[in-house]
């Protein structure tokens, strides 16, 4: 089924179909601070940020689009 072209369909439920995510690998750590601050500047959920920091730890961190495509942004 082409959900790409169907008008005003609904998204996927989360593991339903297609992509789970990709993945940005950035240069060094200092460009992976620039992406994370500007994704999580606007962040005011608790349980966001506390992800946000456990992700810190791990060079990495993962967002969602809004249908629920995961997007990995690491650094080298």
């Amino acid at each position: 089924m082409n959900t790409l072209n169907s008008l005003d369909g609904d998204a996927h439920t989360y593991g339903e179909a297609g992509l789970e995510y990709f993945e940005i690998v950035t240069p060094d750590r200092s460009s992976l601070d620039t992406i994370t601050s500007i994704i999580y500047d606007s962040v005011t959920s608790e349980k966001q940020k506390k992800q946000q920091e456990e992700e810190d730890n791990n060079n990495q961190i993962m967002i969602n689009d809004p249908d629920g495509i995961q997007i990995l942004v690491k650094s080298e």
